[in-house]
């Protein structure tokens, strides 16, 4: 799986800076409230089993904080906890915890001396995990059209800000 390359490949590139046979690595996502966040934080702590690392998650809040959604300071306070020297490494789930893309460089800016990588978001900061979500799209309304001959198709997009989103639309139109 994806989640599998990314920690393999991540940990294959800080692991030469350290003298632990054993790295630490934390992975900040978003509460595993949904099925899809609980499925990647699953499957991230499979593959960290599997490579012998310990895998600390910090289960936070979309940030910035919206503001009709007071109750999140505690979720969002949880990634000021991160310290340099206590992890490793940290995989970042970006895609899932920003609210607007354009704030990576500043989220990411608390963790200055911790290796990362940004899963979801490309960032200055770090190696980044990015899907190119248009050609997918793009394919499966090719197919939608010319396969099953559907031409009044309806599109629920995801949230205004997020360019994964942003990209499986304009395949749409």
């Amino acid at each position: 799986t994806i989640q599998l390359l990314i920690i393999t490949a991540f940990i294959g590139s800080i692991l030469p800076m350290f003298k632990k046979s054993r790295p630490t690595i934390g992975f900040l996502t978003v509460e595993a409230s949904s099925p899809y966040a609980l499925q990647v934080w699953r499957s991230f702590v499979d593959t960290a089993k599997q490579l012998d690392v310990n895998l600390i998650t910090y289960a936070g809040s979309v940030w910035p904080e919206p503001a009709d959604h007071q109750f999140n300071r505690q979720g969002i306070a949880l990634f000021d906890l991160i310290e340099p020297g206590h992890l490793d490494g940290l995989l970042v789930w970006s895609g899932g915890i920003l609210n607007d893309y354009e704030d990576i460089e500043e989220f990411l800016a608390r963790f200055a001396g911790i290796p990362l990588v940004s899963v979801g978001i490309k960032t200055e900061q770090g190696p980044s995990v990015v899907l190119d979500n248009y050609p997918g799209m793009k394919q499966q309304i090719d197919r939608i059209i010319e396969v099953h001959g559907r031409r009044n198709l309806a599109y629920l997009s995801g949230p205004d800000g997020n360019l994964d989103a942003q990209e499986r639309f304009q395949a749409y139109i």
